[in-house]
């Protein structure tokens, strides 16, 4: 996870050293392209869980954003808001989401994905209410 910081922070150095002034208008596809691309690439598989791992890879985007003209001043959620970007959490999470519709959709092999389980291929059904699209985790216990 510090690796993945460690390489997005360069990248905005290396924006930072390139480019003597920097607009909204050159920052978004710029930091969208090198910076955001190292934090996002194969989150499913090392996204953090604990706040300070959260916070470690959230503070590479408020200082990124904090870098423009006139954006200084402004809390990050307000920044983040007049630069139309989402939190890197948010984009994790909805990440996650767009995976499970994936996986509940069939569109993936179903023999990938042993832990989750759709509600009409369960065995074990006690109700016929609910939709098809339902589905539970079914870790092996481990003994």
């Amino acid at each position: 996870m510090s690796e993945k910081v460690k390489k997005a922070n360069s990248m905005f150095a290396l924006i930072r050293r390139t480019f003597q002034f920097m607009d909204t208008r050159s920052f978004i596809p710029l930091y969208k392209c090198l910076v955001r691309s190292q934090l996002d690439y194969a989150s499913p598989v090392w996204a953090p869980h604990l706040q300070k791992h959260i916070d470690k890879i959230e503070g590479v985007q408020r200082r990124a954003t904090k870098c423009l003209p006139g954006m200084k001043e402004l809390a990050y959620s307000e920044r983040l808001e007049k630069l139309k970007l989402p939190t890197l959490a948010f984009r994790r999470i909805r990440g996650d989401m767009i995976e499970l519709y994936k996986i509940i959709s069939e569109m993936y092999d179903k023999e990938c994905f042993n832990g989750i389980i759709l509600w009409k291929d369960a065995a074990e059904r006690n109700s016929t209410r609910g939709h098809t699209k339902k589905y539970f985790l079914d870790y092996p216990q481990i003994r």
